[in-house]
């Protein structure tokens, strides 16, 4: 086993990770980063880059890019905690490496929540990494060839694209592979463009709870005049192959399901709280005003989608990217030795996609939809690309899928 030890080790590489990592003054504190990937993934292009609309790799950085000195990032798999004597154990390939820590950083984001439904894991696509975006790619198209040699009733099931949530990353996908279907499969697929059915499931009456009532109510007549079906107030019951079961009895068929519902705390989170001998709190990690977990133990924060940190009203903080930059930077000044109030956030506003030209746009302050909420939308996510190399990327993906629509080309990966 070998021992290394840091002032300051953050674990995960997400938007709290990162934020936290690049802001560490050197000088000052030596800092290490583990991380289970070797790249930083842009999550809120992940939609579109599940139907082609952006390459997959536009919009992932290498994570090394960011490392200051040889040696800062550790490639490795978090296992557990022993916070009486400081210590953190991963996994490096098939040995267990242990790291001596005077702070910790916890950010390891979160995994969808299957909610205890059966068949979720076994059955259904997830967008929530990058390997998730390529494999609903490839399936996607894939099932457009096997669909034009099978019989109508058969052909039915296989172009059948059922997305379980109706929040942001739900609709967004929908409305994605919506337009991947009418711009570009039907040059090659007429007829089976038009017998394509994208459904959305919906457990709660309403959809993207998290907007103003009035622009869901706008993203949900523009989903339906896409010809998008929306089910609201249908919980799933259980998954089967090419089946998903309502609790209301019913039974969808469709060979493609997605889905896009809530968070759940991860294996490393789970373990972490019973290190810590602490509750979690709807799945994540509590944090008092300064990011540091409420624990017998000191010296332990928690940030981004994992942490729970609830405002003045007793509501938490959104697991958003935008809430997990802000808390990275703020803890990565403050142990730079920067005197800091309590973590406050004052959000910037939500956005969603409704597909080519038409977006949500909630600042607060003022709400708007459709074209200019889309220019809004695309301008606000290319200025937030970590890299110069992604803002480039991107930008010539979205030129690209206008003048030459998404590649549809399959690669078996």
């Amino acid at each position: 086993m070998t021992d290394r030890s840091t002032d300051v080790l953050i674990v995960g590489s997400g938007f709290a990770g990162l934020c936290c990592f690049q802001a560490v003054n050197r000088k000052k504190r030596k800092v290490t980063l583990l991380t289970s990937r070797n790249h930083f993934l842009f999550t809120p292009l992940l939609p579109l880059a599940a139907v082609g609309t952006v390459e997959v790799r536009s919009i992932v950085e290498p994570i090394f890019s960011f490392q200051k000195s040889e040696g800062e990032i550790i490639i490795g798999e978090a296992s557990d905690i022993q916070p009486e004597e400081k210590i953190l154990l991963y996994r490096c390939e098939d040995r267990i490496e242990q790291i001596v820590y005077k702070e910790l950083v916890i950010a390891v984001g979160a995994v969808t929540a299957s909610y205890g439904t059966p068949g979720v894991e076994e059955h259904c696509h997830y967008v929530k990494e990058m390997r998730d975006a390529r494999a609903l790619r490839e399936k996607i198209l894939y099932q457009f060839e096997r669909a034009a040699s099978l019989t109508e009733e058969r052909r039915a099931k296989a172009l059948h694209f059922v997305i379980v949530g109706a929040g942001a990353t739900g609709v967004e996908v929908a409305c994605e592979i919506h337009d991947l279907v009418q711009h570009d499969m039907k040059r090659h697929y007429r007829q089976l463009a038009a017998s394509s059915k994208i459904e959305i499931v919906e457990a709660s009456k309403e959809i993207l709870l998290a907007f103003d009532r009035t622009l869901a109510s706008y993203a949900q007549n523009k989903i339906r005049q896409k010809g998008i079906l929306l089910r609201t107030e249908a919980p799933v019951k259980a998954v089967e192959k090419d089946k998903v079961h309502l609790k209301s009895g019913e039974v969808l068929e469709a060979e493609t399901i997605i889905w896009a519902t809530g968070n759940a705390p991860g294996a490393f989170t789970q373990k972490v709280a019973e290190s810590l001998k602490i509750n979690l709190d709807r799945g994540r990690i509590p944090v008092s005003n300064n990011l540091e977990v409420i624990s017998p133990f000191e010296g332990i924060y928690a940030a981004g989608d994992c942490a729970v940190l609830k405002d003045s009203k007793g509501q938490p903080f959104p697991a958003t990217a935008q809430v997990a930059m802000k808390q990275g930077l703020y803890l990565g000044k403050s142990f730079s030795g920067k005197q800091m109030r309590p973590f406050h956030f004052q959000s910037m506003g939500m956005l969603a996609s409704l597909g080519s030209g038409s977006a949500l746009a909630d600042l607060g302050f003022m709400q708007f939809k459709g074209v200019l909420a889309w220019w809004f939308w695309k301008a606000a996510y290319l200025t937030k690309l970590v890299s110069l190399r992604n803002k480039i990327s991107v930008l010539m993906d979205w030129t690209k899928v206008k003048f030459f629509g998404r590649n549809t080309a399959r690669i078996d990966f």
